[in-house]
């Protein structure tokens, strides 16, 4: 059996809650505030969000789309990016691999070498961690 975990009685346990749902509130005014109007579960019913305006609601608006926008890009470019780097991190260790191009390595650029190793050790330590 588990033991208990003791219970604060100091009323800090009470403040804490007390600020993660003003926490919660705030963010979902903010969310509230940055939703198009065609975009809420009723949208002919105005959004009224208290100590705004509506045109600070429309900028809001207009911010939101721009992030999710950039977003978008982030994410489309993130997988090109993870593919480039798999497959460069690939090749480079196929290269290491050849006695004569690491000897090459060793005798006349070993910090290029040890810079080259790094990223075939990194390479390969992410690829163990994604298949465990």
């Amino acid at each position: 059996m588990a033991p208990a975990i003791p219970q604060r009685t100091d009323g800090r346990a009470a403040a804490q809650g007390g600020r993660s749902r003003h926490a919660a509130a705030s963010y979902a005014k903010a969310l509230l505030a940055a939703t198009k109007q065609t975009d809420l579960m009723k949208p002919d019913e105005p959004k009224r969000v208290s100590g705004l305006t509506s045109e600070q609601m429309l900028r809001m608006e207009r911010e939101m789309e721009t992030l999710q926008r950039d977003l978008k890009l982030v994410e489309a470019r993130y997988g090109d990016d993870t593919l480039h780097s798999v497959i460069a991190a690939a090749y480079l260790s196929k290269l290491l691999n050849n006695p004569n191009i690491r000897g090459y390595l060793e005798q006349h650029h070993p910090e290029i070498l040890t810079e080259f190793n790094a990223i075939a050790t990194a390479a390969s330590l992410d690829q163990a961690s994604a298949s465990a």
